[in-house]
C-alpha cells in the first residue's frame, strides 16, 4: 500500500494501479463481508504482511489465477478532500445512487501492479475485482491513478467485457487553459504500464482537439506490448508522416518562461513529474534533443491523416464493436432522425493489400438492415481508388470496427452504449450545478 494521496505520476518507469471504492452504508466495512464475496467470485485470499498504518481499518491480499501479481484490498475513511462531482461526466443509475455516493464515509482501496505485457488487459482484471463488490456493497468506483470517477454500471461493463477496455481507460487527459491564449494538455495514469506521461504545450485553444488526438494515438503506441522509450526519449512515429520529438519534460520546461503554462511553477507537486515527457516537433533543431512546440503536427492532424493503430487494437475494436451492435440499432431506433447521428467504422481491404491490409473509414447511417447498413462515406480514402467521399452505399456490418451514436443525452460508444436509456442523470463539472438530467 501507498499514501494515501495516491499519487503514483511521480515515479520514474512502474507505479501501482489504484481504485477506490466508495463504500455504501454509515458503517465502516467488515473485513469479512468483503472476503467472502471476493471468495464467491473467484478470488482467493493469501497470507501478506502491510505495512502498519493508523487510519487503515484492515487490509487483505487476493489473487486471481491469470494475474501474477497479488491485489491489495483495504478500507479507510474518506478523504475529506474528495471532490467526488469535480472529476470527470458520470452517468448515474438515479438519484439514490448519487446521493449513496455523496455521503459515503468510508473507501475500500484496490491496488496492484499491472502486467507489462498486457497492462489493458491486466486492468480490466483489477476492475473485476471491484465490479465483484459493486451494488450491495459499493456505489462508485474512483480511479486513483487517472483520476477517472465510474458509476457501477461503467466499472461491471468494462469489467466483464469479453474485449479489453480502450487503451485511454487507463488514463485522463487534462486540459487547463490559460485564459483565451493557450492550453496545456497532459496525461495521468500511463505510468503505471509503465509507460511515460504525455505532455503537449503551448497549443491554441482552437487545437485542443488534435491535441488530445495526438496524445491518444501516442498513448495507444506505448501501452502496446513491448513499447519502451529510452529515458533521454526520443523520435516516435505515430502514423503517415506523423512523429513527435519526446523530450523530458524538465530540459522542455527548461525552455520556458517560469510562469509559463505548464513550467516550472506547474511542476511542484507528485502528479506533474517523474516518468513524463512533452512532446515536440521531430524535425529540425529537435532531432539533437531541443524542445520545439508541436505546431505543424497539429496542422497535419486536422487535415485527417493516417493515424496507425496496432493490430491488438483493432481486433479489440472489432470484438466490443460486433458484440455491442445491437444495442446501438436499437437506440439508433429508438431516437427520432433529428436526435441522432450513428457512425460506423468499417475496415475495407486496401488495393493490392493482403487479407489484414485494411484501411478503417467512418460512414454516416442512414438506415440500418439485417447485417448491412446505408451509409455516406465521410472522408476520402488514402489506399482505397473505388472508394470516394460523399459517396452512399449499402455495407456489410461484417467489416465493422467501431461506431459512435451521438444523441441528446451524450455520445456512445461500444463501451458506453449499454448506458443508454438505463440511467436517468449525470454529473458534469463542466455545467455550473454539476447535474443534468436526460
Amino acid at each position: 500500500m501507498r499514501g494515501r494521496n495516491g499519487g503514483t505520476n511521480g515515479c520514474w518507469g512502474k507505479c501501482p494501479s489504484r481504485l477506490a471504492l466508495y463504500w455504501r452504508g454509515e458503517e465502516p466495512p467488515m473485513e469479512y463481508e468483503v472476503a467472502n464475496r471476493l471468495g464467491t467470485s473467484g478470488y482467493r485470499g493469501e497470507e501478506t504482511e502491510f505495512e502498519e498504518d493508523p487510519g487503515v481499518l484492515w487490509a487483505q491480499a487476493v489473487r486471481l489465477e491469470d494475474h501474477s501479481m497479488p491485489f491489495f484490498v483495504w478500507a479507510e475513511g474518506r478523504p475529506s478532500e474528495d471532490p467526488l462531482l469535480l472529476y470527470n461526466r458520470v452517468r448515474w443509475r438515479d438519484e439514490s445512487e448519487l446521493d449513496a455516493a455523496r455521503s459515503a464515509r468510508w473507501m475500500i482501496y484496490v491496488e496492484t501492479l499491472l502486467e507489462r505485457e498486457d497492462p489493458v488487459r491486466s486492468y480490466q482484471r483489477q476492475l473485476s475485482v471491484a465490479a465483484a463488490l459493486a451494488d450491495d456493497l459499493v456505489v462508485a468506483c474512483l480511479d486513483v491513478s487517472s483520476f477517472t470517477l465510474r458509476s457501477n454500471l461503467s466499472l461491471r461493463e468494462l469489467a466483464s467485457s469479453p474485449a479489453p477496455p480502450r487503451p485511454d481507460a487507463l488514463y485522463t487527459i487534462h486540459l487547463v487553459y490559460n485564459g483565451d491564449e493557450e492550453a496545456w494538455l497532459h496525461t495521468h495514469g500511463l505510468a503505471r504500464a509503465g509507460a511515460p506521461e504525455l505532455d503537449i504545450l503551448g497549443v491554441g485553444r482552437g487545437q485542443a482537439r488534435v491535441a488530445g488526438e495526438v496524445l491518444q494515438a501516442l498513448s495507444a503506441q506505448l501501452l502496446d506490448a513491448g513499447a519502451q522509450v529510452e529515458e533521454t526519449g526520443g523520435v516516435h512515429v505515430f502514423g503517415h508522416d506523423l512523429a513527435v520529438q519526446l523530450v523530458p519534460w524538465r530540459d522542455a520546461v527548461e525552455e520556458l518562461s517560469p510562469g509559463a503554462l505548464g513550467g516550472a511553477r506547474d511542476r511542484q507537486d507528485e502528479f506533474h513529474g517523474g516518468f513524463r515527457f512533452v512532446c515536440g516537433e521531430a524535425t529540425g533543431n529537435a532531432l539533437d534533443g531541443s524542445f520545439v512546440p508541436l505546431a505543424p503536427t497539429l496542422e497535419r492532424m486536422a487535415g485527417n491523416p493516417v493515424v496507425y493503430v496496432t493490430h491488438a487494437e483493432t481486433r479489440r475494436m472489432e470484438i466490443l464493436a460486433r458484440e455491442r451492435w445491437p444495442l446501438a440499432a436499437m437506440a439508433f431506433f429508438s431516437l427520432e432522425p433529428h436526435d441522432r447521428r450513428l457512425l460506423v467504422k468499417l475496415g475495407y481491404r486496401v488495393d493490392g493489400g493482403k487479407e489484414t491490409d485494411r484501411e478503417h473509414l467512418w460512414f454516416e447511417v442512414l438506415t440500418i438492415g439485417k447485417g448491412t447498413v446505408e451509409a455516406k462515406l465521410l472522408n476520402e480514402p488514402y489506399h482505397i481508388g473505388r472508394m470516394k467521399a460523399d459517396e452512399v452505399g449499402g455495407h456489410d456490418l461484417a467489416l465493422l470496427t467501431d461506431f459512435t451514436l451521438s444523441t441528446p443525452q451524450g455520445t456512445f460508444t461500444p463501451e458506453t452504449i449499454g448506458e443508454f436509456g438505463e440511467l436517468d442523470l449525470f454529473t458534469d463539472p463542466a455545467r455550473e450545478q454539476g447535474i443534468a438530467r436526460r
